[in-house]
């Protein structure tokens, strides 16, 4: 799993995910709204290589980049 972060200026977050899993795309959007509604998500461009890697851990990879990004 491989979760790259840019922080860009403005308000929009964009996220490119590359996976091997068919039809992720409604369980991917629904990761990134309960994101949004528990800590809010900075602006950016979010690179995702999943590698066939679990939505959990994906969000404990997402979650520990953001939290890295916020004690920069």
């Amino acid at each position: 799993m491989e979760v790259l972060y840019t922080a860009t200026e403005g308000q929009t977050l964009n996220i490119d995910i590359t996976t091997s899993l068919d039809n992720s795309d409604a369980r991917w959007k629904a990761l990134f709204d309960r994101l949004n509604l528990i800590s809010g998500l900075p602006a950016g461009q979010l690179v995702i290589h999943d590698f066939g890697a679990t939505l959990g851990v994906a969000r404990i990879r997402i979650e520990q980049v953001f939290e890295e990004v916020s004690h920069a």
